[in-house]
């Protein structure tokens, strides 16, 4: 098991169920918390490309829903 510590830098790796894809994002991030089996974390600054990808996560999020609405009126 892994062992996290307060103030510990960790690179991390978010992933996001998409349309038709799993996204990978990487990113770093410091811990901040620690409970039973719970760990919180604070991101550090976002690099462009790491922008660049959720932009990506929200884009995909806003298609689907737009389509799903559209669907409806069918």
């Amino acid at each position: 098991e892994r062992e996290f510590g307060v103030d510990d830098e960790h690179d991390i790796t978010i992933k996001f169920k998409l349309r038709d894809d799993i996204m990978d994002v990487p990113h770093a991030g410091r811990v901040v918390r620690k409970g039973n089996n719970k760990v919180a974390f604070e991101f550090r600054p976002l690099t462009r490309d790491t922008r660049g990808r959720f932009q990506n996560v929200v884009d995909d999020y806003v298609a689907s829903q737009f389509a799903a609405s559209q669907s409806q009126l069918h």
